[in-house]
């Protein structure tokens, strides 16, 4: 089976690639190493001996601290629901 494409397009368009697939590469090993630098630093503030407590970690972490817009005890309310022992398992028959 003959292509109607030319060899030299067909080439141009690998060339182009391998060069987007080089240039993704190296922006993720980059973003890498920023992340990894960043964690190491934040680890190094943390205590190794002791529980962290959250002011610590917040200080670690520049003061960024994330939480959830649900409270844990509303998510551990209603995100198990244990089955009595006396019910019928409904995946078998």
């Amino acid at each position: 089976m003959k292509s109607h494409k030319r060899l030299l397009d067909v080439q141009l368009l690998f060339a182009k690639a391998e060069k987007s697939t080089k240039r993704g590469l190296s922006m993720l090993k980059n973003l890498h190493n920023s992340l990894c630098a960043k964690s190491r630093n934040y680890l190094e503030q943390l205590p190794a001996d002791r529980l962290t407590t959250e002011d610590e970690l917040t200080s670690a972490l520049e003061g960024l601290c994330c939480h959830i817009a649900n409270s844990e005890l509303y998510f551990w309310e209603h995100s198990y629901k244990l089955n009595q022992l006396t019910e019928k398992n409904p995946y078998r028959h």
